[in-house]
């Protein structure tokens, strides 16, 4: 039973941490070969026949290359019929079978001989300081983003009919597990026999980023040839897109927030007037365009007036009603608040006078007299 690591092992921690945090977040290699023999032996371990794979560059690239291998089917057809055609042409979604069954199968072998093998506390150690630090570093920001990026592409039709069962992986989900298996594999504690964990790994290195998995075709997206994260880990870039692709596809995004291009350049450089900040739509762009906007354009909103202020919510911030006038509207006001948890600063419209009314009527409770205990 092992109950302590020797000083060599220790420093190992660090260096397969930054192995797999590099090669989810920026190494740019692949190797399409790897990738297609990587993929069919997922296939092969599943008990799948060897599938057709769709080598693909970016999201856009995906969503095209997915609608031409099904647009001949689906071309006529509307409603639950497009979702019969795109079935028929690459086949049921494998979800519970290709990727969970491998990697659990993967995961459990190698979780079994560290148990056996390893002491409470040096598990735990490990665990903390290779998987915990690596999900950390990598985060969930950009597999959601490239995730909601695809489903964006190929349609609402497509996406209601079968996106929402497609069976996916994403490396930026399985860098933190691969290594952790990786740095016991590396100790010696877990013999791999079968070699079951370096056909997984083997997998995860080649450059397969993002896989959609169906029983006869298996699409995959190679990595990002960009990634920037604040310190959050958000996907987030003031000078660059945040996120950049090998056929040149750009996205942008402030806060894990994404925005179309005219739009982040108009807020990151300030070229807005504190006006068309606040008249945007969506909740989340108008915060982030409001915390990068330069506060002294306020004032210059006519008919700006603060009427009620409160100095401490009960978490170190404070509150404001502000009034401005607009011609084509009229009189707006907005409740200047933050979220306890996050520090994020919102402007949330409102039609009441005080603070505490307001904020109070944002949760749909009538009454200025809300005691708020506890908030998160």
């Amino acid at each position: 039973m092992l109950n302590k690591l020797t000083k060599k092992q220790i420093e190992l921690q660090s260096v397969v941490r930054d192995e797999w945090i590099n090669l989810a977040l920026h190494e740019q290699k692949f190797d399409k070969e790897e990738i297609e023999a990587g993929v069919k032996w997922l296939y092969y371990a599943s008990n799948f026949e060897e599938p057709k794979v769709v080598i693909v560059e970016s999201p856009k690239d995906l969503a095209k290359k997915f609608s031409a291998s099904v647009w001949a089917s689906v071309r006529d057809s509307v409603g639950d019929s497009v979702g019969d055609s795109v079935r028929a042409s690459v086949g049921d979604s494998v979800r519970a079978s290709v990727w969970a069954s491998v990697r659990d199968s993967v995961r459990a072998s190698v979780g079994d001989s560290v148990r056996a093998s390893v002491g409470d506390s040096v598990r735990a150690s490990v665990w903390a300081s290779v998987r915990d630090s690596v999900r950390a570093s990598v985060g969930d920001s950009v597999r959601d983003s490239v995730r909601d990026s695809v489903g964006d592409s190929v349609g609402d039709s497509v996406r209601a009919s079968v996106w929402d069962s497609v069976s996916y992986a994403c490396l930026s989900g399985d860098a933190d597990d691969a290594s952790w298996m990786n740095y016991w594999q590396r100790i010696g504690i877990y013999k791999d026999k079968d070699s079951k964990l370096k056909n997984y790994l083997g997998y995860l290195r080649s450059g397969a980023y993002y896989v959609l998995f169906f029983e006869k075709v298996a699409f995959v997206m190679i990595r990002p040839t960009l990634v920037k994260q604040n310190e959050r880990k958000q996907l987030h870039s003031t000078d660059s897109p945040a996120l950049a692709w090998k056929d040149g596809t750009e996205e942008y995004y402030l806060q894990g927030i994404k925005f179309e291009k005219k739009w982040w350049d108009k807020i990151v450089n300030d070229k807005m007037s504190a006006k068309e900040v606040l008249a945007i739509d969506n909740t989340e762009h108008r915060r982030i365009a409001y915390e990068m906007m330069d506060k002294t354009k306020m004032k210059k909103l006519k008919g700006y007036k603060v009427l009620d202020e409160v100095k401490d919510d009960g978490y170190g911030y404070g509150m404001k009603i502000i009034s401005f006038k607009l011609p084509e509207i009229g009189t707006i006001k907005y409740l200047n608040c933050f979220c306890p948890t996050t520090g994020r600063e919102y402007f949330l419209g409102t039609d009441e006078v005080t603070c505490w009314q307001a904020k109070a009527k944002s949760f749909s409770f009538n009454s200025d007299e809300l005691k708020f205990i506890n908030e998160w």
